[in-house]
C-alpha cells in the first residue's frame, strides 16, 4: 500500500488474535495489552502516521479506542493477518520468540512489503537461541557465565564440573519460563526436565549473584545507543517468574553495562530498532545473559520515563530514509509490573 502517510500495523501475538489454543491466557493477555497500549499512545502522540491494531475475538472492547482495530478469531489466524498486512506499508510486530513466533510473523510482514519496525528474521532467529547467542558473545571476550548446551546422559557430568548453585534455562524461551535455580543434585533432573520443555535438550550454567538487570538501545545499520538501565523483578527460589521492574535506573555499573549490552548487539547482524540486552549486576561486574530483539514489557515503563516520543524514536531507527541512532531523552526512575495497564 503506497499513500503519503504511512499505514501502519501494530500487533502485539497474544492480544491480537494469535494465541491458538481454546483456553486464553489472561495473564499474558495483561501484559501484552499493557505493551500495545504504551506503542498506541506513543503513536497517537507522535501523530505523523496513520495507525491500526488488532484485538482477538475472544477479548472485549475497551470503552475508548485510539486506533481503528480490527477483530481476529484465532482460528483464522494467520491468514487474516497476513491478508492484513498486504494493506499497511510498515508493522510493528509485539510477539516472544518461543517456537519461532517472532521470526515467522516478521518474516510475514517483510513477505507483503512492510517496514519492520523491528530485527530481521534471521537476526530473531539467532537470538533465540541462547546457546549460539552465548557463543557470539564469548567470542567478543564479553563476560558471560560457563554454559554448556546438555542432554539427559551429560547433564549430571557437566554439574558436578560446574558445582552447585546452578542454572539450568530452555534454549528457546522467554519470560522466566522453565528457568530454575538448582542447589543440589537431588533437583537435578526435574530442573532439566523443565528447561527441556519438552525437548532434549538444555542450557546449564554456572551461578551469577547479583541483581538482575537489562539495557534498552536503539539499533540501526550495525551501531547500537543505549539509552536505559532496567532494574528487573524477578521472584522465586528454585523457579523463577519475571514481574516487572524499574525503568531508567542509576547505578555505578550504568556505563559498563551500557559498553557491553552494545558490543554484544553490534555482532548481531541484522538487529534493528528496539533491542534489550539482559544482564547481571554482579561484584565483579556485569554479566551478560541474553538478547531480546524485540518489545519486551519494560517499554511501559520507558514510555512512561520518556522526554521524546518512543514511536518516533522507533521509526528513525528502522527507516532507512532517516539517518543515525534516534535520541531517547528520559526523565526520573519508573515502576512498572508486568501486569499493570498502562496510563
Amino acid at each position: 500500500m503506497s499513500s503519503d502517510t504511512p499505514l501502519v500495523l501494530l500487533h502485539e501475538y497474544v492480544t491480537g488474535g494469535g494465541w491458538p489454543e481454546e483456553s486464553f491466557p489472561q495473564g499474558l493477555a495483561r501484559e501484552g495489552a499493557s505493551m500495545i497500549d504504551a506503542m498506541l499512545a506513543q503513536f497517537n502522540l507522535w501523530g505523523k502516521v496513520r495507525f491500526l491494531t488488532t484485538r482477538d475475538s475472544r477479548l472485549k472492547a475497551p470503552e475508548k479506542e485510539i486506533a481503528r482495530t480490527i477483530t481476529l478469531h484465532h482460528k483464522d489466524y494467520p491468514g487474516n493477518l497476513r491478508d492484513l498486512m498486504q494493506q499497511t506499508d510498515a508493522a510493528l510486530i509485539i510477539a516472544p520468540e518461543d517456537d519461532g513466533v517472532l521470526e515467522e510473523l516478521s518474516t510475514l510482514a517483510l513477505g507483503c512489503k512492510n517496514l519492520l519496525l523491528g530485527s530481521s528474521p534471521v537476526a530473531v532467529g539467532v537470538c533465540s537461541d541462547k546457546w549460539q547467542t552465548l557463543k557470539v558473545v564469548k567470542q567478543l571476550g564479553l563476560k558471560a557465565p560457563v554454559s554448556f548446551l546438555v542432554d539427559k546422559n551429560q547433564v549430571r557430568e557437566k554439574a558436578k564440573e560446574l558445582g552447585y548453585p546452578l542454572i539450568l534455562k530452555p534454549v528457546n524461551a522467554s519470560d522466566c519460563a522453565g528457568l530454575s535455580l538448582v542447589n543440589k543434585e537431588d533437583n537435578l533432573l526435574q530442573a532439566f526436565g523443565a528447561a527441556c520443555q519438552g525437548g532434549e535438550k538444555a542450557l546449564i550454567q554456572e551461578y551469577i549473584p547479583g541483581q538482575a538487570a537489562s539495557v534498552s538501545l536503539w539499533v540501526k545499520e550495525g551501531r547500537a545507543g543505549a539509552f536505559s538501565l532496567n532494574l528487573q523483578n524477578v521472584e522465586g527460589v528454585k523457579g523463577f517468574s519475571y514481574q516487572g521492574g524499574v525503568a531508567n535506573i542509576g547505578h555505578h555499573l550504568r556505563e559498563e553495562a551500557f559498553s557491553l549490552a552494545g558490543k554484544a548487539v553490534e555482532a548481531i547482524p541484522g538487529l534493528k530498532g528496539y533491542c534489550g540486552v539482559d544482564v547481571v549486576l554482579g561484584q565483579e561486574g556485569v554479566w551478560f545473559m541474553e538478547i531480546n530483539p524485540r518489545l519486551t514489557t519494560s517499554v511501559v515503563g520507558l514510555c512512561l520515563a520518556s522526554v521524546d516520543n518512543f514511536a518516533k524514536a522507533l521509526w528513525q531507527a528502522c527507516s532507512v530514509e532517516i539517518k543515525g541512532l534516534p535520541r531517547m531523552g528520559l526523565s526520573g526512575e519508573v515502576h512498572f509490573t508486568k501486569e499493570s495497564p498502562y496510563a
